[in-house]
């Protein structure tokens, strides 16, 4: 383990972090809570496919989840360089890091009460990172929401086991992307950013009660029944039924 690396790389992730924190306040309105420390850990781990994680824990009295500590795994990381290494797609730590900290900000501005939409953490932080980039290289750069729809079609179907994982991320993608879309289709032009934003003044509203029946006004379901009802859906599960079946 190369202690200057290690160190080059931790300080770098700070300057990572603060640039995160402004690009997700600008694309989804969460803010950083100041109050909630984050431990971040440089680790060196070969066996350990990927170059980032979160650790988290879930309150069981209000249902909210905390972000504990942000892993950066040093293996992928070559002094110097602000390239993922070994990735095959141009990846940056900047991206990873970004990702990461939309994990990290979800935590800090809803309230999840399983684990049950982590399809949509998912497919926020690919959005917001690597996932449009990607995209673009198969159907050019400038694409329109129907694009991305038709996408759908190509990468669900297939669902083995060497390509299982990939596909579970690209249809966290597509997923959001979709919901992007049909937010728009009912005339908020924000998109998935009044989700976003509607989710976190839900949490403000419902701050300090006990988990129970009034916080299932907070969640994906609710924002989808009250805004999305003229688009046929009356809750996440109708949602993802007709993103699959479509």
């Amino acid at each position: 383990m190369s202690e200057s690396r290690n160190n080059e790389l931790f300080e770098k992730t700070k300057g990572w972090i603060v640039d995160s924190v402004a690009v997700i306040e600008d694309a989804y309105g969460w803010v950083e809570d100041s109050s909630d420390s984050l431990n971040v850990i440089i680790i060196d781990d070969e066996n350990l496919n990927m170059g980032a994680y979160v650790t988290r824990s879930q309150n069981p009295s209000t249902g909210i989840y905390d972000v504990q500590s942000l892993a950066i795994n040093a293996h992928f990381y070559e002094e110097g360089s602000d390239l993922v290494k070994d990735s095959e797609e141009g990846l940056y730590w900047d991206q990873v890091i970004a990702h990461e900290m939309v994990h990290v900000l979800e935590g800090q501005n809803t309230i999840r009460k399983t684990n049950d939409n982590g399809w949509f953490a998912e497919g926020l932080a690919l959005m917001l990172t690597e996932g449009d980039r990607r995209v673009l290289n198969q159907i050019g750069t400038q694409p329109s929401d129907e694009d991305f729809y038709e996408l759908v079609g190509e990468l669900m179907p297939d669902s083995g086991a060497d390509s299982r994982t990939m596909r579970f991320y690209a249809a966290c993608y597509l997923g959001v992307r979709f919901l992007d879309y049909e937010i728009k289709q009912v005339g908020i032009m924000e998109g998935v950013k009044h989700l976003t934003r509607w989710l976190r003044q839900k949490k403000i509203d419902l701050d300090g009660l006990e988990l129970g029946t009034d916080q299932q006004y907070g969640d994906l379901s609710h924002y989808i029944r009250y805004h999305l009802s003229n688009r046929n859906y009356q809750d996440e599960l109708g949602f993802l039924k007709r993103f699959i079946q479509d």
